[in-house]
Order: structure tokens, then C-alpha cells, then sequence
């Protein structure tokens, strides 16, 4: 859904990173441009990664700062990590740490009244083309960079706002390191666009991270499904995850006539 749609924006990609987590075992950032949205986020999968025994931190999450949020998601590389504007730019896990790059939606900023105040002054398409639009795509291009940092990095980086293919947005692929098909495979410092239904981009990723046999091994399936969908199959836990052997019904009590008993 797109982001304008909030609620059901924010339920997508909640049930996309659970999805993703039981099959990758953490090892995931997940970039948002709202305080509010990461605690909604955050709030909402807690007491799943607890059950699967997946630290998941985010930030502004109660008696935890950025610098000891980003020393713990470092530490442990099976951890889940929401952040807002600070992970962006500055956060640096290089590594197993960090193999999968959620971006929720475009890093364009919340129009306050200094951009208000610049639209006034030199109008609203040049403001836009010389300031809010060139931020945008500098903060995309750094959240990418989050991900990459060494030449021995691999990982998969998921778009989740679907007007990133839209012709006015487009510009933001051009900021990707993004080569011929060819190139892929072939040069580590090239990356590949891969579009398409949702079981088409998560088997390529999958297959990239050289994930599919342990996938089959474990019996978990590549079909996510959104939530809301009519027809959708059964909540993730009841689905993928390994459920409890059934316990066998307690014996009742045992009748023994009192001519058998040995005293």
C-alpha cells in the first residue's frame, strides 16, 4: 500500500518484517522517516521476535539511546533494529550484522515552516527541485550505503513505497550503484533491481543470499501474504512457525479395590 494510506502502510510492513525475520533470523535494519511510525512498529512485534527469542530494538524504545541501541544491534547478529533520521547517515554495520536493508518509505522530509518559507520566497517547483527533492535523494542514497560498506558485504535491501517506480520518483534508482544483468555476479560493487510480485523479488533474494535449500530444509514457504488480503492463508505463527507436540489427556484416577492391597 502506498504510504499515503498509513495505517495499512504501517500493518504491510509490520507483517513483512515478521515474515522475513523467521526465515532470516534477524540480521535486519529497518529505516523509517517517523518517530511515531517506529514505535507503532516496534510496539506491534515485540512480543513475537520475544517468542522466537529475536532481539529487536528501536529507537526511542524506553531507557535505551541511539549509541547503546547501535552498540547491541552490533553485538548480536540475529537482532532487529527500526530507526529513524540518526541510522540513515551515521550507523556503520559491516558484517554478518546487518544482511538485510528495509527501507519503509522515500526519505522525503515533513514540510515545516522554513520550507513553507522557501516555497514563498523562490517558489515551489524551484524549491523542490533545489532543496527538497536533492535532500531526499542524498538521505536514500545514504540509507543504502548503510547496508554496502565493504566490498565483502552482501544483502538484500526491500523498498517498501511502491512510488519509487512511479516517473516523477523514479530519479531516486538512479542514486543506486545499479548495473546490466550481465555486470551482476560479476563485479561486487554492482547491484540488481529486481522487480516483480512479491514470490518472484523473495525468491531472487533468497537464491542471491543462498538461502533456498535452508528455507526447504525448515518447510517454510516463499508466499508472503499481505495482511487484509480476502483469501489470505492463517496467521504467520499458526502457519510457519513449528507448533507444540499435543500433550496426552492425563490419566484419571485409579480405582484399586482394597482386597488386592498388600497391607
Amino acid at each position: 500500500p502506498p504510504p499515503a494510506h498509513k495505517q495499512r502502510h504501517l500493518e504491510y510492513i509490520t507483517s513483512f518484517v515478521s515474515w522475513l525475520s523467521l526465515r532470516t533470523r534477524g540480521r535486519m535494519l529497518v529505516l523509517f522517516t517517523n518517530r511515531e511510525d517506529v514505535r507503532v512498529v516496534g510496539e506491534a512485534l515485540s512480543a513475537t521476535m520475544a517468542e522466537r527469542h529475536l532481539p529487536l530494538y528501536w529507537q526511542g524504545m524506553p531507557e535505551a539511546s541511539k549509541e547503546e541501541l547501535s552498540a547491541r544491534f552490533r553485538s548480536q547478529t540475529n537482532s532487529i533494529l527500526l530507526g529513524v533520521d540518526t541510522f540513515w547517515y551515521g550507523a556503520d554495520f559491516p558484517g554478518d550484522t546487518l544482511q538485510y536493508l528495509i527501507i519503509a518509505r522515500l526519505p522525503y522530509g515533513v514540510p515545516d515552516r522554513y520550507h513553507h518559507a522557501q516555497c514563498a520566497a523562490i517558489g515551489e517547483g524551484p524549491q523542490r527541485a533545489s532543496i527538497y527533492q536533492p535532500r531526499a535523494l542524498a538521505k536514500f542514497r545514504q540509507g543504502f550505503g548503510r547496508l554496502m560498506r565493504r566490498t565483502t558485504d552482501r544483502g538484500c535491501i526491500f523498498v517498501m513505497d511502491p512510488r519509487v517506480l512511479d516517473p516523477r520518483h523514479r530519479i531516486f534508482l538512479r542514486e543506486l550503484p545499479l548495473g546490466l544483468a550481465t555486470d551482476f555476479g560479476k563485479d561486487p560493487h554492482v547491484a540488481r533491481l529486481v522487480r516483480g510480485d512479491s514470490r518472484h523479488v523473495l525468491r531472487e533474494a533468497f537464491a542471491h543470499m543462498e538461502l533456498l535449500s535452508e528455507l526447504q530444509r525448515r518447510e517454510l514457504t516463499l508466499d508472503f501474504e499481505p495482511p487484509g488480503r480476502a483469501g489470505a492463508p492463517a496467521p504467520l505463527a499458526a502457519r510457519d512457525e513449528p507448533q507444540p507436540p499435543e500433550r496426552a489427556p492425563r490419566p484419571g484416577p485409579i480405582s484399586i479395590d482394597h482386597g488386592e492391597l498388600p497391607f
